[in-house]
């Protein structure tokens, strides 16, 4: 389940600061459908389309890359509209809440990509991916993690993301987690994806 609101806690400061460097693109490659090669059209909860301009959505993808054969694979993806990740962040233990929403608080790098995000282009936001948002490793040194974007129609916000957390990260996330929340991550995976069995205990953390 998407968990939105993880930026919630964060001051009033750092958020105007973050929101004013507000924009939009349209939505590269990188965060389109895998298996479409197009936009993501529908929410994975409610069916709900969302190219009309009308319905904010968060898309997330998690990718594993094959060192020394130069390949990478996409181990899931979708899109969810702000209403389902509402309702969805719900069934989210609160102790889990409280812990995320602090640990991001405390360990989001959330200055140092401001100065970043000022100087990239953006017209390639693939550059804001290059770095895990929670330790700062770059792209190049994980083989596994996870890109989460914010959109609107078929256009991407730039401004608490896009963001790349490296599996480094996730796995800081995951020991964050009470045995419900990762009960009901594993049921939505379980639903919507139906992972092979190498996957059950990767920290497919969803944000």
């Amino acid at each position: 389940m998407l968990i939105i609101s993880n930026f919630r806690k964060l001051s009033a400061i750092v958020i105007c600061e973050l929101m004013s460097l507000e924009e939009s693109v349209p939505i590269p490659k990188i965060f389109t459908s895998f298996l479409t090669g197009g936009l993501f059209e529908r929410c994975i909860d409610c069916d709900r389309y969302l190219l009309d301009g009308e319905i904010q959505y968060f898309i997330e993808k998690y990718i594993k890359r094959y060192p020394g054969y130069g390949a990478e694979d996409v181990i899931f993806e979708y899109a969810m509209c702000f209403q389902c990740a509402e309702r969805t962040r719900k069934e989210i233990s609160k102790e889990s809440i409280q812990k995320i929403e602090r640990f991001f608080f405390e360990h989001a790098l959330f200055f140092n990509r401001r100065s970043a995000l000022k100087g990239a282009d953006p017209n390639h936001p693939e550059e804001w991916l290059q770095n895990c948002l929670i330790t700062e490793v770059p792209l190049d040194q994980t083989d596994e993690f996870q890109i989460y974007a914010q959109c609107r129609g078929q256009q991407m916000y730039l401004n608490l993301m896009p963001y790349m957390v490296s599996l480094q990260g996730m796995e800081r996330i995951m020991n964050l987690l009470s045995e419900k929340t990762l009960g009901e991550m594993g049921r939505f995976m379980d639903q919507h994806f139906g992972l092979p069995p190498e996957f059950k205990d990767k920290p497919l953390v969803l944000f």
